[in-house]
């Protein structure tokens, strides 16, 4: 689904919106990141940007459930 999202995404850019992006919502930040590995491996062959809250602040303790961080909308976003 997100390979085929990128090619819309492409193809709108060719088409002339060239302010065209893509974002993908994630339950929480370990799941932001493993999204973000499989877009660059996978999909884009670069890392898209992730946004998070704790992605890289070791000092915040893991939360126990992904419906505990549902107030915090952890989210990666792409252009190519």
């Amino acid at each position: 689904m997100l390979a085929d999202a990128n090619q819309y995404l492409l193809a709108l850019r060719r088409a002339g919106d060239l302010d065209a992006g893509g974002l993908v919502v994630c339950v929480d930040c370990d799941h932001a990141d493993l999204v973000a590995r499989f877009m660059e491996q996978r999909v884009l062959g670069s890392r898209p940007v992730v946004a998070c809250s704790r992605l890289h602040d070791p000092g915040i303790p893991r939360r126990q459930t992904p419906s505990e961080d549902s107030a915090m909308a952890t989210i990666l976003g792409w252009l190519q």
